[in-house]
């Protein structure tokens, strides 16, 4: 009982000592806790004057104000807290045995009748106490008002839910206090003021994804073949305690409801807080008096700290001179920065954790190997000595390849399923053929592809011991058929272009595109076997039996087809994922099921197309009619010869060509017919030249050709590029609409026409 009013006795005398902490802590809580909540209930009765009131308007009104409040307690209460939480921690850790600084109060201290472990439980205690007790005591009754209206709203299911989301959130930030107090903690017990104690909290606690940080971007800069998306950066978050803090509080936020990932981050985080304070422990135990006042006073410590971040500096300085430079190969500058980053941080660190001035050269060896070590980790990166992007095991080591290219796939934009999953879950095992395209690709990193047009393609390879590894190769115009003998595999479609069909089983929004209509459909998921699911099976048909012509997006698109999927949660509505489908007049079970669903696909008829205008965005003046065309051809991308050298000036066309363009100052004789059409052409078409195709039968060949739109995801190598033209539907009073047509397609004579005078 003496023991225990002593400990008692001790928490009373140390808590008088931090009254102005204590004080400041009951009055951030006050406001962000209690004063917040009013703030907050103020505004979403002002427009109905009270509980009352607001029980007039119609359900979905008073439902938002009920989920509002979940919110206030998850959202809110998560960031505005847990932001307050890790600063009050900060300032707790340095300030709860702040006597460590000061050599006459060191002295007192320790001269207290209490042992060295009951004087450290009771600052420890105190520093932990000063923000829990206030925020517990404001949340308690702001949580029963929020409670009570819920209740009086008539949606009391929500409170076992609003308990929930409320206890989550206290577990939460009561384990980043801990992260953050413990870290702040184990940094005064290595210093001997507030100086290194703040240098030291910085280290420990960003220094391991700080590290992750710069050699991701060293490994972007200098590695061709990198694959950050495929990288875990968990376990670096999880050893940077500051920086896990703040993880942690966005976490909260983000899952209302707790989640796998938040429960493994709670978990993580009582992990890490338990190792930190068992190290405070062992290093207060540890602890001389006579540190105080002095920085650190391990040698070991220092120069590990010392030498760490002079490594990171020196990167820094690399990486900064060659961004100057805008030349990622300016070895010398980087050489510059690394010896001016590494010498000043080192130097620097040694004096404050010396305390000292003329500490800054004391300790010539280390600053040498640390500028060393930093020049070769940068040489590494920038020589490519370990051979990343050229790397390429035996083929008998291998199990087995997943590829994926966002042009070669299906035009998804799935929000839950990213790519790296789909590499995961993918498993291609045609050795010979998937090893000759790893030689392949590795053969173009070797001589590089840069001048030449290239796409990446994301490659997973999976070895026969279970390891696997990540590439983003870049594939060329010539590795067409290679490319395709690998994307139309079944095992590939099955993950990149088909649709599962249960895909469908929640709320779906289904929007139909064509050239005429849009037609926008909500289905609520109430009907597991509706039109969308005959679609869904009728594109997988097309998929599988024509998987070249959907993958390179071959054919006129008829319509594109948008499923939006949605969720619901118990806190509130949520938007999940989607898809577009492009549909082509090649994919004809497709076009059966819409039809056969009663949508009208058929796009405008060429019988109600008054004209259709090829632009070219030119300056004509000094061009020769040679120029215009090749000009023309190069933009069109007519592969056609022509059927006869003219000289240039000489007119070419057909029967309706008629052009116009602007000589400046000049002047030119214009034909009757041309000048008309020059009037009633928008302003736009005077500043270049234009091909306006009138005739019926040329308007029927051109307009064969063209698409209503863009199609989703219309990118890459291998597909057909758009270019646009407008056309000129009847009835419109001269408007046009925006049509795209593949280059290469048009004819010939037509980009002839822009030679005409």
């Amino acid at each position: 009982m003496t023991s225990k009013h002593l400990f008692f006795n001790a928490m009373k005398e140390d808590l008088r000592h931090k009254t102005w902490m204590t004080a400041l802590s009951i009055l951030g809580n006050f406001l962000l806790v209690m004063v917040a909540w009013l703030v907050w209930r103020s505004n979403y009765m002002k427009d109905y004057g009270s509980v009352k009131g607001l029980l007039l308007q119609e359900e979905r009104t008073i439902l938002a104000v009920a989920e509002g409040v979940l919110d206030f307690f998850g959202s809110y209460l998560a960031i505005g807290g847990g932001l307050y939480c890790i600063a009050g921690a900060f300032f707790a850790g340095m300030l709860s045995f702040r006597y460590l600084f000061h050599k006459n109060m060191v002295d007192t201290y320790h001269a207290l009748p209490v042992k060295k472990h009951t004087l450290f439980g009771v600052c420890y205690v105190n520093g932990v106490l000063i923000w829990l007790v206030p925020f517990s005591v404001f949340l308690l009754p702001v949580l029963l008002m929020g409670c009570s209206l819920v209740t009086q709203l008539g949606h009391g299911e929500l409170v076992s839910v609003l308990l929930a989301n409320t206890g989550l959130t206290f577990l939460t930030l009561t384990i980043v206090y801990l992260l953050v107090y413990h870290l702040v903690l184990a940094a005064v017990m290595l210093s001997g003021n507030v100086l290194n104690t703040l240098v030291s909290a910085m280290i420990l606690g960003t220094g391991v994804i700080t590290a992750l940080f710069l050699c991701v971007t060293f490994f972007e800069v200098y590695m061709d073949t990198f694959y950050a998306a495929a990288l875990d950066g968990t376990a670096a978050v999880y050893a940077s305690p500051l920086i896990f803090a703040f993880f942690l509080v966005f976490q909260r936020e983000k899952y209302m409801a707790g989640s796998p990932e938040l429960w493994e981050g709670i978990g993580a985080g009582l992990a890490v807080s338990a190792v930190l304070v068992a190290a405070v422990w062992l290093l207060y135990r540890g602890r001389a008096s006579e540190t105080a006042e002095q920085g650190i006073r391990k040698p070991a410590v220092s120069a590990a700290f010392r030498m760490i971040v002079g490594v990171a500096a020196g990167m820094c300085g690399w990486l900064f001179f060659v961004f100057l430079t805008t030349d990622y190969e300016a070895e010398g500058w980087g050489i510059f920065g690394v010896v001016l980053g590494a010498v000043l941080v080192y130097g620097i660190l040694d004096v404050i954790f010396r305390m000292d001035f003329k500490a800054f050269f004391s300790h010539k060896i280390q600053m040498a190997l640390t500028v060393a070590l930093s020049l070769l980790v940068c040489f590494l990166f920038c020589r490519d000595w370990f051979a990343y992007d050229t790397y390429l095991p035996d083929q008998e080591d291998i199990e087995e390849i997943a590829v994926y290219s966002a042009s070669l796939s299906g035009s998804y934009y799935d929000y839950s399923t990213s790519r790296t999953r789909i590499l995961e879950n993918m498993h291609l095992r045609d050795k010979e053929k998937l090893y000759t395209f790893l030689e392949t690709m590795v053969e173009h990193e070797r001589e590089g592809t840069e001048d030449e047009p290239s796409e990446h393609i994301t490659t997973r390879v999976t070895m026969k011991n279970g390891r696997s590894y990540f590439r983003s190769y870049r594939m060329t115009g010539e590795d067409k058929d290679l490319i395709l003998s690998i994307v139309t595999e079944e095992e590939y479609l099955k993950h990149t272009c088909q649709i599962e069909e249960d895909t469908l089983a929640g709320d779906v929004d289904f929007t139909l595109y064509t050239a005429e209509n849009t037609y926008y459909t909500y289905y609520g998921g109430k009907n597991p076997k509706n039109v969308m699911e005959q679609v869904v099976r009728a594109y997988n048909r097309d998929v599988m039996e024509n998987p070249e012509s959907v993958l390179l997006r071959q054919g006129r698109l008829l319509a594109k087809i948008e499923f939006e999927l949605w969720y619901r949660d118990n806190v509130r509505n949520a938007r999940g994922n989607g898809f577009m489908l492009n549909v082509y007049d090649t994919m004809t079970h497709t076009v059966a099921a819409l039809e056969e669903a009663g949508y009208r696909i058929t796009d405008v008829a060429a019988s109600d197309v008054k004209a259709i205008v090829l632009e070219m965005n030119m300056d004509p003046e000094g061009l020769t009619a040679r120029d215009r065309i090749d000009m023309a051809r190069e933009k069109y991308g007519v592969d056609e010869a022509l059927s006869g050298e003219q000289d240039d000036g000489e007119a070419r066309g057909g029967p309706s060509a008629e052009v116009n363009h602007d000589q400046g100052t000049e002047t030119e004789v214009i034909p009757e017919s041309a000048q008309d059409i020059a009037r009633d052409t928008k302003e736009a078409f005077l500043s270049g030249q234009f091909v306006r195709i009138t005739d019926r039968e040329e308007i029927e060949e051109v307009f064969g050709l063209l698409s209503f739109d863009l199609p989703y995801g219309s990118i890459g190598i291998f597909g057909p590029e758009y270019i646009s033209v407008d056309v000129e539907i009847s009835g419109t009073d001269g408007e046009t609409e925006t049509w795209f047509i593949p280059r290469g397609k048009l004819p010939s004579k037509y980009t002839e026409r822009f030679g005409e005078q």
